[in-house]
């Protein structure tokens, strides 16, 4: 099983995203029966958005998800600033049976984090979080 998923970060508006892209300069997040927790820094490419202006239709299409580029750091640093960030991995299950997984964002002063994963005909499903995010929004 295969998940190819999107993260968009910025300090005043972080965003998590989903993709179904195939060209991918990284590699995958392979999941595996014997391990609990990955770092993913090093499976991600980064699209900087200083204007915050792109969505998710924007960086799953090109000619914008040509601007991606492989994270250089197992745990990127962005800063403080204002830009939005989106960040796109794969995910592959080779463990053969179904498991629940978290993903953790440790950046306890992000304002606002959204994770889009693909969904049924070309849709993403859309996960909330972040400290400017009411409760009840969020996605638990």
């Amino acid at each position: 099983m295969e998940r190819k998923l999107l993260l968009s970060a910025a300090v005043s508006c972080l965003m998590l995203g989903g993709s179904v892209l195939r060209a991918q300069a990284v590699e995958p997040v392979i999941l595996t029966p014997d391990r609990n927790e990955y770092l993913i820094g090093s499976h991600v490419e980064i699209l900087n958005d200083p204007e915050k202006k792109y969505t998710i239709e924007d960086v799953s299409a090109q000619p914008v998800s040509s601007l991606f580029r492989p994270s250089k750091a197992e745990i990127p640093n962005f800063g403080f600033g204002s830009s939005a960030h989106w960040l796109r991995f794969t995910v592959v299950n080779h463990g053969g049976e179904r498991r629940s997984w978290v993903l953790e964002f440790q950046a306890p002063t992000v304002d606002h984090v959204d994770l889009y994963v693909p969904g049924p005909a070309e849709t993403f499903v859309r996960w909330s979080a972040g400290d400017a995010v009411p409760m009840k929004e969020r996605n638990s």
